[in-house]
């Protein structure tokens, strides 16, 4: 199971470009496999801690959840082999929008890699760190662009989460 922060500032979003593998070089939000009995908030703060050096605040509103392959077996080109999302499905991805008091840490088959997507505010200025060699604010939109024009590499998670968001299926 995977959390990842959108953190929204002033009209864009923090993105960081991963030091890490799978996928190093891609960009991606500030995200990790949560540990053994940890709960998803507690990952998330957890991760943000070690990928971009701050504390951060979960928005108690509205979380996105993601289940399907992992993105390490995802190819470059998945949001536009996928398109459209349909009747909750995004290519092999099945995604919801539910409350944050609701957050479900169940994964439904051991195929499937579950994403949960929890939008929260920075306490502090994010760094760079070892595991986020950059850290850039982008609009969604943007980020799509620059994505689609082959000048921005996008884990495809992260693609499929922005392309709902400038669709309006998850706001925060």
């Amino acid at each position: 199971m995977v959390v990842s922060a959108v953190i929204p500032v002033d009209g864009k979003l923090l993105f960081i470009k991963r030091g890490e593998t799978p996928k190093r070089g891609y960009y991606s939000f500030p995200e990790g496999h949560l540990k053994r009995g940890e709960s998803p908030i507690a990952g998330l703060v957890r991760e943000c801690e070690e990928e971009i050096g701050c504390p951060v605040e979960p928005l108690k509103g509205k979380v996105l959840i993601l289940e399907g392959p992992s993105n390490a077996a995802l190819p470059d080109d998945y949001l536009e082999r996928s398109w459209p999302p349909l009747n909750g499905k995004f290519g092999l991805h099945k995604y919801r929008v539910v409350d944050y008091a609701s957050i479900d840490v169940s994964v439904h088959t051991k195929l499937d890699k579950k994403y949960i997507y929890i939008p929260c505010r920075l306490l502090e200025s994010p760094r760079g760190t070892d595991a986020a060699l950059e850290i850039v604010y982008l609009k969604p939109e943007e980020a799509l662009e620059l994505k689609l024009n082959g000048k921005l590499k996008l884990m495809p998670t992260t693609s499929l989460v922005l392309a709902l968001i400038k669709l309006g299926e998850f706001s925060f």
